[in-house]
């Protein structure tokens, strides 16, 4: 099954409150840091102050019913020059289908040639598993936390 990838524009209100919704779902499995779950209201906020040119937000409709509005996942690039951070999630009914690595693979995609730099959490066995799976390489950790890089076709190496 493949999703429907579909970026977000700068106004679209109601799309942005599903990933907020998303993103406060998944937080256990995202924060590599302590964080609270976003309010409306920040939410709003910071998608009004985003440089759209330098932030992509995909978010990814159930491919068996398009037209229905449902949000399996969305995924986050921000151009940090030399490279991209990327974060995603799957809303809770959606986990364990493999979207997970359909949302990796659009991301990736997305961003080349340019490298990829995340973190990770390590007790996150699922996505531990995928980033590996999908050619993340450990750089580092910390606090249980692993620092992440991707190559993704740029031929550059991590450089500290």
């Amino acid at each position: 099954m493949t999703l429907v990838p579909w970026r977000v524009p700068p106004r679209a209100e109601s799309l942005i409150e599903k990933v907020r919704l998303i993103y406060n779902e998944n937080l256990p499995l995202l924060a590599t840091k302590p964080l609270t779950p976003v309010t409306k209201e920040q939410q709003r906020k910071w998608w009004a102050g985003v440089d759209h040119d330098k932030v992509k937000l995909y978010v990814y409709m159930d491919p068996d019913d398009v037209w229905s509005d449902i949000v399996v996942g969305f995924s986050l690039l921000t151009d940090r020059g030399s490279y991209v951070t990327p974060m995603m999630a799957v809303t809770e009914k959606y986990h364990d289908r493999g979207y997970g690595q359909e949302i990796m693979l659009h991301y990736l995609q997305t961003a080349h040639p340019k490298p990829l730099r995340a973190q990770s959490l390590m007790l996150n066995l699922g996505i531990c598993m995928l980033n590996s799976l999908m050619g993340w390489k450990v750089i580092g950790s910390q606090d249980g936390v692993y620092d992440l890089w991707h190559e993704n076709g740029s031929g550059h190496d991590f450089q500290p």
